[in-house]
């Protein structure tokens, strides 16, 4: 899960990235952004600014996501073979 910092005039938001599901114009140089399964967010800067904020986040996630997904995941060695799985074979 990665967060992503957004700012507001009203205060920040720490947002999860995967949770964003659109952007809009709003008033004011201000953005709102759509949130699967909540109300929407007005935050600061136009939507490519706020676009670029929330891609940087997610590739620098994705860096550190790959590691700590395989260090993580149980599809090697006695840890995959003690919960039933074949090592190698994924989780799912």
């Amino acid at each position: 899960m990665k967060f992503v910092k957004l700012e507001s005039r009203g205060g920040n938001y720490l947002v999860v990235a995967q949770n964003i599901a659109w952007l809009r114009t709003g008033e004011n140089g201000q953005t709102n952004v759509g949130m699967v399964g909540g109300q929407p967010l007005l935050v600061t800067g136009s939507i490519e600014e706020v676009a670029e904020i929330i891609q940087k986040g997610v590739a620098e996630g994705d860096g550190n996501a790959g590691t700590a997904h395989a260090s993580a995941s149980p599809t090697n060695g006695a840890a995959a073979q003690n919960m039933g799985h074949q090592a190698g074979q994924p989780v799912i």
